[in-house]
């Protein structure tokens, strides 16, 4: 981080004392400022950032589930600059860099519950908050211009996964609920187009097994019930579940130890 010199102050102060008129007062601020500049580094939380949020901005409905998550967030992770979720849009999920907006669209219930009919409840909550933390990923890469080592949205499943098994109570169960989403909506597809092998995101059916092994892998004693054909984790796959998981984990926590406020 660059600091301000002493010939810098010494200046400034020269300035100040040899002249005893309030435009000489102002040019050795002037003088400050320029010589010795603000500079936050990467790992630093600028004090005109500590007010940075996300915030939930709806007019005329309550979400039943944003608010709780959002506090979640925020009781996790710093960021440089505000951002707001909006529920009372068309489109969605989807983060816009551009205005630091996260689309959260209220329709997104409905299409769950559609993809779980056959269940008398739908997992809503666990897939909305996984979807979330998806979301908060982009976030992150906008934000802090962090390293990008795999394609984003393969980088943000693997953030949600992580963030969601170390964080949350309840953590395995909503990341297997969204496995289960991915699943779901892959057996939707009766035939794949080109444009689904060039889309930024992975197919649906890759990100379910990718997710089931992510949360085999954070404790396989716990869940060794995954491996078997119903879940179609197979032995072999999941041999190296555990490995590829850590890794993930130990590259997330460390790169994200500077934004991390617990």
């Amino acid at each position: 981080m660059r600091t301000c010199s002493a010939d810098a102050v010494s200046l400034t102060l020269r300035v100040a004392v040899s002249r005893s008129t309030a435009l000489a007062a102002a040019l050795g601020l002037l003088l400050t400022s320029a010589l010795c500049p603000a500079h936050t580094s990467a790992g630093d939380v600028a004090s005109d950032t500590v007010s940075a949020r996300m915030v939930l901005r709806a007019v005329n409905s309550r979400d039943a589930y944003l608010p709780d998550q959002i506090d979640f967030i925020n009781s996790l992770l710093r960021f440089s600059r505000t951002v707001t979720v909006l529920s009372e849009v068309e489109e969605g999920p989807l983060f816009d860099p551009d205005t630091q907006e996260i689309w959260m669209p209220g329709s997104f219930a409905d299409v769950i519950a559609s993809y779980f009919s056959d269940d008398e409840t739908a997992p809503i909550a666990d897939i909305y908050l996984h979807t979330l933390v998806h979301e908060v990923g982009h976030v992150l890469f906008s934000q802090y211009d962090l390293p990008l080592l795999a394609r984003e949205e393969d980088a943000a499943d693997a953030l949600a996964s992580v963030l969601l098994l170390e964080y949350v109570e309840n953590g395995a169960d909503v990341v297997l609920n969204a496995a289960d989403m991915f699943g779901r909506e892959s057996e939707h597809t009766d035939d794949y187009e080109e444009a689904d092998f060039w889309s930024e995101h992975s197919l649906d059916i890759q990100r379910y097994y990718t997710t089931l092994c992510h949360v085999y892998g954070s404790d396989p004693e716990v869940h060794g019930h995954l491996v078997n054909d119903d879940t179609g984790l197979s032995e072999a796959r999941a041999e190296n579940c555990e490995y590829e998981y850590q890794r993930i984990r130990r590259a997330w926590l460390e790169l994200l130890r500077p934004y991390l406020k617990r």
